[in-house]
């Protein structure tokens, strides 16, 4: 799975419109109590605008199916988590 995010999922993200950047991040240790997470994709655009053209970008739409089926071998949680930058 790592393999189809940092090669295919990740670089294909940094072509969507209205995309600033794109990183994965690895966690290499955890805190006691805190939840184990496998990696967290970054994902930061400039202003809400552009949030709302990645979103309703085609090629979002076009790289559904490559990340559907890296999900397929994971076994956890997906989620998306919008934040506020200030």
């Amino acid at each position: 799975m790592a393999g189809a995010i940092e090669n295919e999922i990740v670089p294909a993200m940094r072509l969507f419109p209205g995309v600033a950047s794109v990183r994965a991040m690895w966690p290499e240790s955890f805190e006691a109590d805190t939840p184990n997470l496998y990696c967290q994709v970054l994902v930061e655009c400039k202003s809400k605008e552009d949030l709302e053209t990645m979103m309703d970008s085609e090629a979002r739409t076009n790289l559904r199916p490559s990340v559907l089926a890296a999900f397929d071998i994971f076994d956890g949680t997906v989620g998306h988590i919008d934040f506020s930058v200030r």
